[in-house]
């Protein structure tokens, strides 16, 4: 860990100055991760939601992420990127401050589901921001960052972040133990603090005269979006491959993802403290490592590394699978502590470090810097369309086959994806 803050010394002044902000963005986007991680639990345990509800409230956080292609098009005739960011931060943040008019009563916003509706559609606008800001960071990294550095950097960004996010998801599960609608006063908090961040990341600059200025009308602009992502499919054997491969990754993580609330819940009965102990558990494996990880990843095929974060995850699914037969544990100041899953957390924390640099940088391994938001954009689009399938498809088969069957079901899929990354032979 040592040996990866001394890197900071060797740096360029652009480097240096990319970083620190990036770096505060990453601290105060920790912040906003901690108090999200509990949402999902929030929904289904506080307002008493809908699996089918929950379903969609995943949905949300990648359904948007389909218009990446359109927006990366529009984001290249952009050419104010600062006040673009500016604009999305008080379309995508702001509708937060409406959680401040919800009643303390929980039996209320139970019963009533216009509260259940309001709250999908303010956090489908929070997450409409991805689109247009993930091709952004990585387009403003790869310019500002020497490949040498760049897995590096991004490496102790994210662990900023994680450490951030670890302490406030503990603070907000003993909140939410004693103030079950807690969520209506900190959330709005949360907003505020997303604007914040959103101006810190907007002052990092890039040279914006490599980007194509072109006037196009918008059904010319389709057009192009969707051939755009084709070429770059096409003519990438190497990432088309990679693509294969994370599509059967993705649909075995959202199938998951959604289950795992609902189990929590429905099997294992945790309470807030009990889930945001498990979340932190998983992120303090996740800091450890992501220093090695973030420098592993540089020196690594991005076909292997792929494969051993896909395996970390198989043995999360197994170990949580295994916690309804094997319920062996304890009970200590109201956490439930449970062997398998203190198994699975182990594995899923290795998993959330190399992903967490995997997901967000891969797609950077197959293109020069100047094509990176082009690549970034067409893996964000996979992505939300497995995210529109996956979290319906975990509950319908849940709902008609039980957990097990589906964790096994998604634990073949990353069989799938991991044999599928040897056939991505170059990048």
């Amino acid at each position: 860990m040592i040996y990866q803050f001394e890197i900071l010394r060797n740096l360029t002044f652009v480097e240096k100055k990319t970083f620190r902000l990036h770096f505060l963005h990453s601290i105060l986007e920790g912040v906003i991760l901690g108090l999200l991680a509990l949402n999902e639990y929030i929904f289904i345990r506080s307002m008493k939601g809908s699996e089918f509800l929950l379903s969609i409230l995943f949905t949300t956080t990648v359904f948007v992420l389909i218009f990446s292609v359109f927006s990366h098009e529009f984001l290249k005739r952009y050419k104010n990127k600062r006040k673009l960011l500016i604009y999305t931060a008080f379309v995508t943040r702001l509708p937060l401050l409406l959680l401040i008019f919800y009643p303390a009563d929980p039996g209320t916003i139970a019963n009533n589901i216009w509260y259940h509706y309001i709250f999908l559609l303010i956090f489908f606008l929070f997450y409409s921001f991805q689109p247009v800001v993930l091709p952004l960071i990585n387009l403003f990294l790869k310019a500002n960052y020497s490949n040498e550095n760049f897995g590096k950097l991004y490496g102790l960004s994210t662990m900023g972040n994680k450490i951030v996010m670890l302490v406030i998801t503990f603070l907000f599960g003993l909140l939410l133990d004693f103030d079950l609608t807690a969520f209506r006063y900190i959330y709005p908090f949360m907003g505020i603090l997303g604007i914040i961040s959103f101006y810190i990341l907007s002052k990092i600059r890039v040279d914006t005269s490599i980007i194509e200025f072109e006037r196009k009308s918008l059904l010319q602009v389709i057009r192009d979006s969707f051939s755009n992502s084709w070429s770059v499919l096409k003519s990438n054997k190497a990432f088309l491959n990679f693509q294969i491969a994370f599509m059967l990754y993705g649909f075995s993580f959202m199938i998951t993802n959604v289950l795992v609330t609902i189990f929590y819940d429905q099997v294992l009965h945790l309470n807030y403290s009990s889930t945001a102990f498990y979340k932190n558990f998983y992120n303090t494996v996740a800091i450890l490592t992501l220093p090695y990880f973030g420098n592993l990843i540089g020196k690594m095929k991005i076909q292997r590394f792929a494969s051993m974060t896909f395996i970390f995850m198989f043995f999360y699914i197994l170990f949580t699978a295994l916690s309804e037969y094997i319920d062996k544990g304890w009970v200590l100041f109201d956490i439930r502590i449970v062997l398998m899953l203190i198994i699975a957390g182990i594995s899923y924390g290795l998993f959330a470090s190399t992903m967490s640099l995997l997901w967000s940088i891969g797609s950077a391994y197959f293109c020069s810097p100047d094509e990176a938001a082009s690549y970034q954009a067409v893996h964000l689009t996979l992505t939300g369309i497995r995210g529109c399938i996956a979290p319906f498809a975990g509950v319908f088969i849940y709902k008609n086959f039980g957990f097990t069957v589906a964790f096994i079901i998604a634990m073949l899929l990353l069989v799938a994806g991991i044999i599928q990354t040897q056939f991505t032979k170059s990048g």
